[in-house]
């Protein structure tokens, strides 16, 4: 049986040892700052958005890869042969599964199948790792498309936002959220699971936040070992070591990756952010 070709977007945050291990085909998302379009993890990597965005005249903006960056991709793969299974940051998120559908249609002899993940980051990460490593035990699409949707229902993401300005100018979070977190000096937490972006009780200070978010964490993993986790970060490398030290003793887990997000993501939640995703069961 012929494998099938696992494809996905950069907002799946997975690091890039895992997808050359697993055969994971990443597209890049790009960005604009100040007028100039970079293409991340090709002109900006996680730590050289930092410098950009403290000389920045005005906040970056995200956009999709094009219809063309997926069509090269989806080619690429079709012409070795075998389906091609593409499983893609949420649309509530972002325009990319759109654009992907548009290179679809102009590659109409392509086997070639789509699924919104409903998530972002590595709770879409998660999703995809799930079913490259079945894909490479030599699983069909069937197969394959089952356990996406079952990884669908078993993953999600909680952030601890340090910098309010930019989820609130990504539209994450209202004018009101922003204004009481930035008057109070809260912690607003924010939570990705397999719907909109929805906010949580903040916390007072930094080290609540990082206990609230194991402690949600745990709540969301209700379908029992394995566990699997990533602890993500922007700027952040002390938080997100001391937040991986606590997860590990606490939950024991099957999988850990502690990873820097990417350039677009850090856009959206901002400098400073920490995150946990999760994944149980699977």
């Amino acid at each position: 049986m012929t494998q099938v070709h696992i494809v996905t977007d950069s907002n799946c945050n997975i690091p890039p040892s895992l997808c050359h291990e697993l055969d994971i085909h990443v597209v890049p998302l790009p960005f604009v700052l100040d007028g100039v379009t970079y293409i991340e993890g090709v002109d900006v990597g996680p730590k050289a958005i930092f410098p950009l965005l403290r000389t920045a005249k005005s906040m970056p903006t995200t956009s999709a890869p094009t219809p063309g960056a997926f069509k090269e991709t989806f080619d690429r793969l079709a012409a070795n042969r075998g389906p091609v299974l593409a499983i893609l940051v949420g649309r509530q998120f972002s325009s990319t599964y759109v654009t992907a559908q548009m290179a679809k249609e102009l590659l109409p002899d392509v086997d070639l199948t789509l699924i919104d993940s409903k998530s972002n980051a590595m709770a879409l990460g998660f999703q995809v790792l799930a079913v490259a490593r079945a894909a490479k035990q030599g699983r069909g699409l069937v197969e394959l498309i089952s356990i996406a949707q079952q990884a669908m229902g078993a993953t999600g993401i909680l952030f601890s936002v340090k910098d309010l300005e930019y989820p609130y100018r990504g539209g994450r979070i209202g004018r009101v959220q922003r204004f009481l977190g930035g008057a109070l000096n809260l912690y607003p937490i924010l939570e990705i699971r397999g719907a909109p972006i929805e906010s949580i009780q903040p916390a007072r200070s930094a080290q609540k936040a990082m206990s609230r978010l194991l402690d949600l964490a745990e709540q969301r993993m209700v379908r029992g070992r394995p566990y699997r986790l990533a602890i993500l970060h922007a700027d952040n490398e002390k938080g997100a070591k001391m937040l991986q030290a606590a997860a590990q003793e606490r939950f024991d887990p099957e999988e850990m990756i502690l990873s820097e997000l990417s350039p677009v993501l850090t856009i959206h939640v901002g400098p400073g952010a920490l995150g946990v995703a999760y994944c149980s069961g699977i």
